[in-house]
């Protein structure tokens, strides 16, 4: 019962800050089509979430809520930093932004993974996320398979 608790709350979780990311990027609210990008990005979503909650968070469980949460959320951000901050033509990106809404929602994921005990509803926040910020594309970003 829990976990549905927390699933509605993580599909609202992922909604907004899809919206905040398309709004940041001049995007439509919602993607106006759903191209290739809505079957990919969720998985590779749900499986960042099983590396950094499911087995970074919880094997820094036994530190406490606040030290697991932080630890998952720094690595992740740090992942995708690296990611996206090696890649030609980095500077385009708005890495201010990227490296604070990476914290932000990897501390909410990491919250719900914490409170909901379970995996679930941080997997389901991402994909949610991922379809909103990244469905309409048909073909990947540059940062997914360099």
């Amino acid at each position: 019962r829990k976990i549905f608790i927390y699933s509605g709350v993580a599909i609202l979780l992922g909604l907004c800050l899809g919206l905040v990311a398309r709004n940041r990027w001049d995007l439509p609210l919602f993607p106006v089509s759903l191209g290739t990008m809505a079957l990919i990005s969720p998985l590779i979503g749900v499986s960042e979430e099983l590396i950094f909650r499911g087995y970074i968070q919880g094997r820094m469980k036994p530190a406490g809520s606040i030290v697991s949460i932080a630890v998952a959320t720094l690595a992740h951000t740090g992942y995708k930093l690296l990611i996206i901050g090696t890649l030609p033509g980095s500077h385009l990106f708005d890495l201010p932004f990227l490296v604070t809404w990476t914290l932000i929602g990897g501390a909410l994921f990491g919250l719900l993974r914490d409170r909901s005990e379970s995996c679930i509803p941080p997997a389901l926040a991402h994909a949610v996320f991922d379809i909103m910020l990244y469905g309409g594309m048909w073909a990947t970003p540059a940062w997914v398979w360099s």
